[in-house]
């Protein structure tokens, strides 16, 4: 397969396979740092969604957000932020 691609096309498949890489991982971390600093706030508003899937949880934070402590509010605020560009890079990108 290397000879019928040649070396730009592999640097860009590597390039691409990267940024999705880090960008999982920064999802990753976005999730951890959410359950670690919500971690009392969801345990009090939402223990009924929990293990309840994620639509159901997701439901909960939205409604219940409000009342969540302030260094909840603000990294649920962050990630909300980061989902909304990332969403209108992805539509910027498909309208290309």
């Amino acid at each position: 397969m290397k000879a019928l691609l040649g070396k730009s096309t592999i640097s860009i498949m590597a390039g691409l396979f990267l940024l999705l890489a880090a960008a999982s991982a920064a999802k990753a971390d976005t999730h951890a740092q959410i359950r670690q600093t919500c971690r009392a706030d969801i345990e009090q508003y939402c223990r009924s969604a929990i293990g309840g899937g994620k639509e159901k949880m997701r439901s909960c934070i939205r409604e219940n957000a409000p009342r969540f402590s302030r260094p909840c509010r603000d990294a649920l605020r962050a990630a909300w932020s980061a989902r909304a560009a990332q969403q209108a890079r992805d539509t910027a990108q498909d309208a290309e």
